[in-house]
């Protein structure tokens, strides 16, 4: 045992006999410099400097390590039993927080989250292609697409006037979300749309997440058609207006890997009345690799033929 360890055993013992002794009288009965005990009572023993006077500052700051225990115990203890459970509180739970969502003000207004926007889980690879395509936009040639959990765009208001009626709009689609935006970010669709109104294009940048896994590691082919028919469908729709899938051929080259990055180039082909045509290829970000391939026929709805 080192000499500072003896001296700490001495100070506890002589502390435990008599707890009114003075750090000057230990110091005087084991036969060391009384700075040396005012040290060890600090540090070893966890005094405070306005304890040392007397030595029972020790077991006052033993006292209150316990009271603060016992009392984080007992809190503890509470908060576990059922509420108007014997020995608990007989009264009511106190009201939930509310929620973060809520405005401070009625008069506020909520602007909805643009999901075509890029968040922290889009890689390097969309980003850059995102930023090229922003740069196109600048002379207004192509055109960013936002894009929302709920679509509340004059298209789909009209849609839900015409072919759903006011009792079924309201009941069917309170809560409904656009199926590709209704993960979180990171997990399933991340994607971005662009239209040039010239050329009757639709490019879309898509990231696929781990959530639409298909075989290990690549990406299920229904979410790829997921992507294409939504794709292709934005062309048809920009240019004939409400449309609806009435056919798509899609070939599969080669799988998909998960979490990457491609590229779907949509064109219109032909418009033959009501009948719109699109065609699309799904490819790598460098283009060197084709994916998918696929054909489709939208029809333009008739307002005066209801869906229902």
């Amino acid at each position: 045992m080192s000499r500072t360890d003896e001296n700490i055993a001495k100070i506890r013992q002589i502390v435990h006999q008599n707890s009114q002794l003075t750090v000057r009288s230990i110091a005087d009965q084991i036969n060391i410099n009384g700075e040396i005990v005012g040290k060890i009572l600090t540090e070893k023993f966890g005094m405070r400097k306005c304890h040392l006077d007397y030595v029972s500052g020790y077991r006052t700051v033993l006292a209150e390590k316990y009271c603060v225990i016992m009392c984080r115990l007992r809190t503890l203890r509470a908060l576990r039993r059922p509420w108007g459970d014997a020995g608990g509180w007989d009264r009511e739970p106190p009201p939930p927080p509310p929620p973060l969502a809520l405005r401070s003000f009625s008069s506020e207004k909520v602007v909805p989250k643009d999901c075509s926007l890029p968040n922290p889980s889009w890689n390097k690879d969309i980003r850059l292609l995102f930023d090229q395509f922003m740069k196109k936009c600048e002379d207004g040639s192509w055109k960013r697409l936002p894009s929302y959990k709920s679509e509340s765009s004059r298209r789909a208001q009209d849609f839900k006037t015409l072919y759903l009626g006011p009792k079924l709009s309201k009941e069917l689609t309170s809560q409904a979300q656009l199926f590709t935006r209704s993960l979180e970010d990171g997990l399933g669709f991340e994607y971005v749309m662009f239209y040039n109104d010239v050329e009757q294009r639709v490019v879309c940048l898509f990231q696929g997440g781990p959530y639409l896994q298909g075989a290990p590691g690549f990406l299920h082919g229904g979410a790829i058609a997921t992507m294409i028919d939504a794709t292709v469908g934005t062309c048809a729709l920009i240019a004939g207006g409400i449309v609806m899938t009435a056919n798509l051929n899609i070939n599969y080259k080669r799988p998909i890997p998960l979490c990457s990055v491609v590229v779907i180039n949509s064109q219109l082909d032909k418009a033959e009345g009501r009948k719109f045509f699109v065609s699309c290829n799904v490819r790598s970000v460098d283009e060197k690799t084709l994916y998918s391939e696929a054909t489709s026929l939208f029809i333009k709805l008739d307002p005066d033929k209801s869906l229902t």
